[in-house]
């Protein structure tokens, strides 16, 4: 199902895109996709730090028009906004926005930023938690936080809000996020990224350590039973020529054995993603590497458990 060298000349990089969705879209044309962690933003109205060092493909405004051109015949039928990381002080105002693309195609549900931890943080989630399109908080813990009282205590108060916490960690330190979901086990914990793999630690020439750390700890998370992991972030770890079946497939099968088949979901992280791969290429290299694992394996994959683990109705 892939596109020969030759069809890539001359071709624009939407040409391209359609061509890849087109395929993918026949290929599985019954399968329906939710993609539970896409992101605009509009870099007139927010402030974000970490695209200072970007680079040009990411250091623009992205629309929600944008986005559905990138899943056009993907079959994407729902989607999650994910925060962005804009300055604390526009969490708020990017909540609201985000709120306001909910109710029409795809954008079904909202997961805000927020500073777990923080004295301003419980009056801020309940606020917030009203609004029905709210359905969880992303937040990235410092090393050494995990344990911290103040911490627990919200991130427990996420689970009596019925709210899900995603989880942007460091993936050599995926041994505390272990320790913070075992310590809040009535609230639903949604591992990004593969647990921020990077495909660096499998390229030949790595010395292994890495690897082996991120898998250990991805086999200490996984045996929490409220968490769940996104199968994500892997392709633009690198470079794009790292962005291959054969270089993303150990991370990818290291996740789905070590969570299980209903703790798992597919995810595009676009446009972040764009740093290597486009969606409809990503989807083609998941369904590939999953091929073997059947069809009822991929309708939870690419669909039923996002819906599951973030409540979508």
């Amino acid at each position: 199902m892939g596109i020969a060298r030759r069809e890539f000349i001359g071709l624009t990089a939407a040409a391209v895109a359609h061509t890849i969705a087109a395929r993918v879209s026949s290929a599985k044309a019954t399968q329906s996709i939710i993609d539970p962690h896409f992101h605009i933003w509009d870099l007139e109205r927010f402030r974000l730090p970490w695209l200072d060092g970007a680079g040009p493909v990411l250091n623009r405004t992205f629309s929600l028009d944008d986005y559905r051109a990138a899943i056009a015949g993907l079959g994407v039928s729902k989607s999650v906004y994910v925060e962005v990381s804009v300055k604390p002080e526009q969490r708020q105002a990017e909540a609201e926005y985000a709120i306001g693309l909910c109710g029409g195609n795809p954008t079904s549900a909202v997961v805000v930023g927020g500073a777990p931890g923080a004295d301003a943080f419980a009056p801020y989630i309940r606020k917030l938690a009203e609004n029905k399109p709210v359905h969880g908080v992303r937040a990235s813990v410092a090393k050494g936080r995990s344990s911290d009282a103040k911490l627990i205590d919200d991130v427990r108060l996420l689970g009596k809000l019925g709210l899900s916490f995603d989880l942007l960690w460091d993936g050599q330190n995926l041994a505390e996020a272990a320790e913070l979901a075992g310590a809040a086990p009535d609230t639903r914990f949604i591992l990004d990224h593969c647990g921020n793999a990077s495909t660096h630690w499998f390229s030949p020439g790595a010395d292994g350590k890495a690897a082996e750390r991120w898998r250990r700890g991805i086999e200490l998370v996984s045996k929490h039973p409220n968490v769940a992991c996104k199968i994500s972030g892997v392709a633009e770890s690198g470079p794009p020529e790292g962005a291959t079946s054969e270089r993303v497939a150990p991370v990818v099968n290291h996740c789905l054995d070590s969570f299980g088949h209903d703790c798992v979901m597919f995810a595009s992280n676009w446009p972040v993603c764009l740093k290597s791969i486009i969606i409809a290429k990503w989807v083609e290299t998941l369904r590939g590497i999953t091929a073997r694992r059947g069809e009822t394996y991929n309708q939870a994959l690419f669909s039923d458990n996002a819906a599951k683990w973030y409540r979508l109705t």
